[in-house]
């Protein structure tokens, strides 16, 4: 099969390609050179219907235009996206300081317990150390007892759809 070059037109110029530079090249002489280079086989082939060949180089040539991949992803967002990190920060940090606090509030409350402790000789070590295993134990138990009622939920909807019609069991699912 031939290509009839009466009926192949010009066609589009919208292609996008991605490249790497070499060492030492910047983007502006990168963007000359793709405005520079020879128009490769477009003066072989006839304009496009209601257009002229000189409209389609022109367009051609203003379309190249090159640009950072990074440019290209984030674009102007890259100043919102610094603003949302910043403040994904700040309430972490808010968070940090409160979960700080609540332990500065309940070591208070125990200021009584631990003066003895230190009394008897147990060090500043051993009291954060003691501190510290109680928070985590504290929270171990909480999710053992989520654990278990969750546990015990199922075990009461398995028990609701034993004795229930097939219709019954469907509406519960």
């Amino acid at each position: 099969m031939r290509l009839d070059r009466s009926k192949t037109f010009l066609g589009s110029f919208s292609y996008a390609a991605i490249a790497r530079l070499k060492p030492g090249v910047t983007i502006a002489q990168a963007d000359a050179d793709v405005r520079a280079r020879p128009p490769g086989r477009a003066p072989a082939l006839p304009a496009v219907p209601g257009l002229q060949r000189q409209d389609v180089r022109g367009s051609a040539a203003r379309a190249a235009a090159s640009r950072s991949l990074k440019e290209d992803l984030v674009g102007e967002i890259g100043t919102v996206l610094w603003v949302l990190m910043g403040t994904i920060g700040m309430v972490l940090l808010i968070a940090c300081a409160n979960v700080a606090n609540l332990l500065l509030v309940r070591a208070e409350g125990r200021q009584q317990e631990l003066a003895i402790r230190a009394a008897l000789g147990a060090g500043r070590g051993e009291i954060a150390r003691e501190l510290l295993l109680e928070s985590v134990d504290a929270r171990l138990a909480r999710r053992r007892r989520r654990t278990r009622a969750r546990v015990r939920r199922a075990a009461a909807a398995d028990r609701a759809r034993a004795g229930q019609s097939p219709a019954a069991r469907r509406d519960l699912d």
